[in-house]
């Protein structure tokens, strides 16, 4: 939601019951799952 609706933290954060923090943590998991996936190494 984050990054395809171009949504704050907050807003999502407050749709979804999930802490900000742990939402900055499953986004940088997410974006690290694609880079490997993909091949990127960087």
């Amino acid at each position: 939601m984050l990054k395809l609706k171009e949504m704050s933290l907050k807003e999502v954060s407050s749709k979804t019951g999930t802490s900000i923090a742990s939402l900055k943590v499953s986004v940088h998991r997410g974006i690290a799952a694609l880079r490997k996936s993909l091949g990127n190494k960087e």
